[in-house]
């Protein structure tokens, strides 16, 4: 990400967000500025693939749903046993979980399963 910022050259202006923001990040806690990131993000993919397939989920798009939360989930896992690098957190997985099962909760009225 560093890369393309120096390429486009963005770079002083993030040192100085940073700089500026650097008091006001000594205040929040880590969860929220390592973890829910990760389960925004995946709480956002879950709501437009739903809102994409129209809420309904069949045999035909239950890969494209779920694929990117497998891989999210399967990369957390691996880092426990350092397949890939990277420390495992807890906390990550369960935002993760989170962000795949919070919409399924709030929209669990419109989603229709049509697995057969």
């Amino acid at each position: 990400m560093f890369q393309w910022i120096d390429y486009i050259g963005f770079s002083k202006q993030l040192q100085e967000i940073r700089q500026t923001l650097a008091p006001v990040k000594m205040i929040i806690p880590e969860w929220i500025l390592f973890a829910l990131p990760d389960g925004l993000w995946m709480f956002s993919y879950m709501s437009l693939i739903l809102l994409v397939w129209e809420n309904n989920i069949s045999k035909e798009n239950i890969v494209w749903i779920f694929i990117i939360p497998f891989i999210a989930l399967l990369s957390e896992v691996l880092q426990i046993i350092e397949i890939i690098p990277g420390t495992f957190d807890k906390l990550d997985l369960a935002m993760y979980l989170l962000g795949v099962g919070l919409p399924f909760i709030f929209y669990k009225k419109t989603i229709t399963l049509k697995l057969n």
